[in-house]
């Protein structure tokens, strides 16, 4: 059994395009190397121990750089027009919602009113149905009255 270490360049090379580990080879001198615990954390990673093998070789894998993304210009998510319209609907929806309260404040004022407006005049109606019982009393029984004030 080889090392991946002991590949040649092509080998290498074939390695980090496939990820694959040709069947003569073996990770199993990795244990004696000094990054070890880098190596040992990518052990099931062929390509990343190849990859590290060219690098020590000399050999660079050519890297593409990225392509550039241009920057666009900020753009809010909603244009200038657009927030100035909600903005006046929803003010006029405040408006509507302050008007409605003012509505049921004055509704709920004059039930009120009306209400006190029943209470006294019901107070009134019992009070004058007390009097007319005495007075009534006192034509009925026109002796109890006598009795009552000796």
């Amino acid at each position: 059994m080889r090392s991946i270490f002991d590949l040649d360049l092509e080998e290498l090379e074939q390695i980090v395009k496939s990820n694959t580990l040709p069947p003569d080879v073996e990770l199993g001198d990795i244990a004696s190397r000094r990054d070890f615990d880098k190596l040992f954390k990518h052990r099931l990673n062929p390509k990343y121990i190849a990859q590290i093998a060219l690098k020590e070789r000399g050999v660079a894998e050519p890297v593409e750089p990225k392509p550039r993304v241009e920057a666009k210009p900020y753009q809010p998510a909603e244009s200038v027009d657009m927030k100035t319209q909600r903005l006046q609907l929803k003010q006029q929806e405040l408006q509507l919602k302050a008007q409605k309260q003012e509505s049921l404040t004055y509704l709920q004022n004059e039930i009120l009113a009306r209400q006190n407006a029943l209470i006294s005049g019901q107070n009134s109606i019992i009070e004058s149905l007390a009097l007319m019982n005495e007075k009534l009393d006192r034509v009925l029984n026109p002796d109890s009255r006598e009795k009552t004030s000796l």
